[in-house]
């Protein structure tokens, strides 16, 4: 297994520092996003199904509250009635009383008195207590009713936020498809390279920056900055891949215009970064002078295969590659490779 394999997927490094600015921090890997879209439908129904058994429990709570504060406000008023009632024994016994000086008979008259306003108002005076009891007695009744007759109301209610956050994911994450199936492709290459013989080199996500830009005077292009798929630099040369994940689909509604100019413009720019490093270093000089380094350019369908031929330019499938780099001429040798790894990784 060749392990001189430099870099993680550019599209991977690419796709979770745009989860990360779209403030999703809860996939590791793309394998945890896969089923995360796979799933996400489940997950709102269980979500559902969790505020329905919470409703329901809720429910139960509220049959259990109201069950106590009945048999608190029965307590209360058998209390309250016991208590009534010793003041009309009380004052049937003043008026009963066959006394008859001053003091009793002013004292019958406001017993007389206060009886018949306990009488006119014993209801009230046993409730009046108690009505905090009735208030929360019957407002648990209305919220019971409600959640019994409105369930599907208040699930949705109750499930909004935690629906619309995982529909907001998946729907940033399809935002992210072109990358994220950049990701697999890529990370379905770097795989496949570690079956080249350990003499060759794997650099993936190179990156440059050129200032003042590189002029590519075949194709009227200033090049500001490249990112590159992979470089691969061997025995047999120094190839530049660009990783594509299409399938026939994808295919059909794209043409090969944009990877083709990438292609292009990344090998221009590896070419021109390449040959000023080895300009007059005796690894790569002769006595006929510096030889140029010539750039292979490879287009990579890593799901399906397209029957396109161009020029410069080879596109290939992942069961091509590996033979295809490796049974050419060999036109490095083991420093000058090395040195070209230094340079660049």
């Amino acid at each position: 297994m060749n392990t001189n394999i430099f870099n993680r997927s550019g599209a991977l490094t690419d796709l979770f520092n745009k989860l990360n600015d779209m403030s999703i921090h809860e996939f590791k890997s793309l394998e945890e996003i896969f089923e995360y879209k796979r799933n996400y439908k489940i997950k709102i129904d269980e979500i559902k199904q969790n505020k329905k058994d919470e409703i329901n429990e809720d429910i139960k709570l509220l049959n259990v509250e109201n069950e106590n504060l009945l048999s608190e406000y029965n307590k209360c008023k058998d209390h309250n009635i016991l208590i009534i009632s010793e003041k009309i024994e009380k004052y049937n016994n003043i008026i009963n009383n066959v006394k008859n000086n001053l003091f009793y008979i002013i004292k019958k008259h406001y017993s007389k008195r206060k009886l018949i306003k306990i009488e006119l108002k014993y209801n009230d005076i046993i409730e009046k207590p108690l009505v905090n009891y009735l208030n929360k007695i019957n407002e648990n009744r209305n919220k019971i009713d409600y959640l019994s007759n409105y369930q599907d109301e208040e699930i949705e209610k109750r499930a909004k936020l935690a629906i619309k956050k995982i529909e907001n994911t998946v729907s940033k994450l399809n935002s992210l498809s072109p990358l994220i199936f950049g990701s697999v492709g890529e990370t379905k290459a770097i795989k496949l390279f570690q079956e080249f013989p350990n003499k060759y080199y794997i650099i993936n996500d190179f990156r440059e920056t050129f200032r003042p830009p590189l002029y590519n005077r075949n194709e009227n292009d200033y090049i500001y900055s490249v990112q590159l798929d992979h470089i691969v630099i061997g025995p047999t040369g120094v190839y530049l891949i660009e990783t594509k994940y299409w399938n026939k689909k994808s295919i059909e509604s794209k043409d090969l215009f944009s990877p083709v100019k990438q292609i292009r413009r990344g090998s221009f720019a590896l070419f021109v970064l390449l040959n000023d490093y080895i300009r007059g270093t005796s690894l790569f000089s002769s006595n006929w002078g510096t030889k140029k380094l010539s750039i292979f350019s490879i287009i990579l369908m890593m799901n399906t295969s397209i029957n396109e031929q161009l020029q410069y330019i080879k596109i290939l499938t992942e069961y091509d590659l590996i033979d295809y780099i490796t049974k050419r001429p060999n036109i490095l040798n083991d420093e000058q490779i090395k040195y070209l790894v230094k340079i660049l990784k």
